[in-house]
């Protein structure tokens, strides 16, 4: 929200990558700084403004020093701004998907070692569609209950919201084949 904020931080995590050798700049949820919007608004004027300094800094990077690893992370890369896509400001994109059926269940067992083999299989069921991180953000919350029952599990993800938008992730092929 406060540009010249975003600017000075940049500016300094650039400065000191360009002076130090094997330097790694990670940038958590790019969609603070690249928000997608309509031409004309005020977050697409931010982004275009942010997009055109990173796009320098980056060159920068790249002149003085090629020993810098960049890595941006979101779990909603449907809502960053195309052009930051369009334009290669990244030099790749590696997608990681949602957790499959066992990959939950290994999780919640870890996290919850208290529960049966039915609950965590009813856990897991309930579970479809979320990150891995509001799974264990999920676990933590119900380690504080005494042995949670599936009520207990069922109300806490009913009174959640999943992080991505529905049906994202049914068009990752499509959106990764225009990115690439």
């Amino acid at each position: 929200d406060n540009y010249p904020d975003a600017i000075n931080s940049v500016s300094r995590v650039v400065n000191a990558a360009v002076e130090n050798n094997n330097s790694i700049i990670f940038l958590e949820d790019p969609v603070c700084y690249f928000p997608k919007g309509d031409e004309g608004s005020i977050s697409y004027e931010i982004s275009e403004l942010f997009l055109d300094y990173f796009k320098k800094e980056m060159k920068r990077i790249k002149r003085k020093n090629n020993k810098v690893l960049f890595v941006a992370t979101t779990n909603c890369p449907d809502k960053l701004d195309e052009r930051i896509i369009h334009e290669r400001v990244f030099d790749d994109v590696l997608s990681l998907s949602l957790p499959d059926r066992q990959t939950r269940a290994a999780l919640i067992k870890m996290k919850l070692t208290e529960l049966d083999e039915n609950a965590v299989d009813g856990f897991v069921s309930m579970t479809e569609g979320y990150t891995s991180w509001q799974i264990t953000k999920f676990c933590s919350e119900l380690k504080d209950k005494n042995a949670p029952s599936m009520e207990d599990i069922k109300n806490l993800i009913d009174q959640s919201v999943k992080e991505y938008d529905d049906g994202y992730f049914e068009n990752l092929e499509e959106f990764l084949k225009e990115i690439r």
